[in-house]
């Protein structure tokens, strides 16, 4: 097994333990993260308790990771492809240009993580909103908090339906993807001398 082959083997491992590690968390943290909710307010704190707070630390932690991991993955995938691809006829001039148009991919793909990270940044932010509006209406009495509770469940059900739908589309679009990949690879593979 030469170097490209390894960094193909490696990345496309390191893609596929980061999708599953980013889906992981998109699909089964916000069921514990309304949990949390629940028993902060149980114990009569209003979303902003440590409970909630760690879940959502958790999920972001959990996000970023997998983008992370997926982006790297990504690098090692497409250095192995261009190692496949790479000759000794080939002028200098030419694999500048092949390295700086996969560094500029690379340099896409953690551009996506970054706005993956800013999202989630923005809905930390709004949820910091939401606490101090629950404390406001915390001195409001008991029917009207929960006729809030209750909107604001509706709300992230939504939400998390919303979250559902968007996983079912990603994860058939990153199998066509990588299976393209590797299909390209394969192809390239079986076109060499000596295969």
């Amino acid at each position: 097994m030469n170097l490209t082959t390894a960094l193909l083997v490696v990345g496309g491992s390191i893609v596929a333990i980061g999708a599953v590690v980013y889906f992981r968390s998109i699909v089964h943290n916000p069921g514990r993260i309304k949990d949390a909710i629940k028993k902060d307010i149980e114990e009569g704190v209003w979303l902003g308790g440590n409970h909630a707070r760690i879940e959502i630390q958790q999920l972001l932690r959990l996000n970023v990771l997998g983008a992370l991991l997926i982006s790297t993955g990504f690098v090692g995938l497409l250095t192995g492809v261009l190692g496949q691809q790479q000759s000794a006829a080939r002028p200098l001039e030419e694999r500048i240009s092949k390295l700086t148009s996969s560094l500029q991919e690379s340099a896409k793909a953690v551009d996506e993580a970054q706005m993956e990270i800013e999202a989630r940044r923005r809905l930390v932010e709004r949820l910091r909103s939401e606490q101090q509006t629950f404390e406001r209406l915390r001195s409001v009495d008991k029917p009207t908090a929960d006729a809030v509770a209750a909107t604001l469940q509706g709300e992230l059900a939504k939400s998390e339906r919303r979250a559902r739908v968007a996983t079912w589309l990603l994860i058939p679009t990153w199998g066509a993807v990588l299976g393209l990949l590797f299909a390209l690879v394969a192809e390239k593979l079986r076109k060499r001398p000596g295969y």
